[in-house]
């Protein structure tokens, strides 16, 4: 059996609505935490975060392959503002 489990006895419960829920399914899984963690976390007091996807990652990973493989001078300051515009828009994204 699982340490925590026998450290953890008291069981809390709540009623929310079905809105409230997916609310905060999706704000679990955004941090990749399950919905008993997540809320935990929250009512102790922890300040949680988004995890960035690992797909953007990759995309950064492969913008700087090509910026680093390109000859053309203006192409290096069009895909750095392209990928800032990228981060900011998956930065949105996760806040929602």
């Amino acid at each position: 059996m699982n340490e925590k489990m026998n450290v953890r006895k008291v069981r809390v419960e709540t009623r929310v609505s079905e809105k409230e829920y997916q609310f905060i399914a999706d704000l679990a899984k955004d941090c990749r935490l399950s919905i008993a963690e997540f809320v935990r976390s929250c009512a102790l007091g922890f300040v949680l975060r988004p995890v960035t996807p690992d797909i953007y990652f990759t995309l950064c990973e492969k913008i700087d392959d090509l910026i680093a493989n390109c000859d053309d001078p203006g192409f290096k300051e069009k895909a750095v503002y392209l990928l800032d515009l990228l981060g900011d828009h998956i930065i949105h994204e996760l806040r929602r």
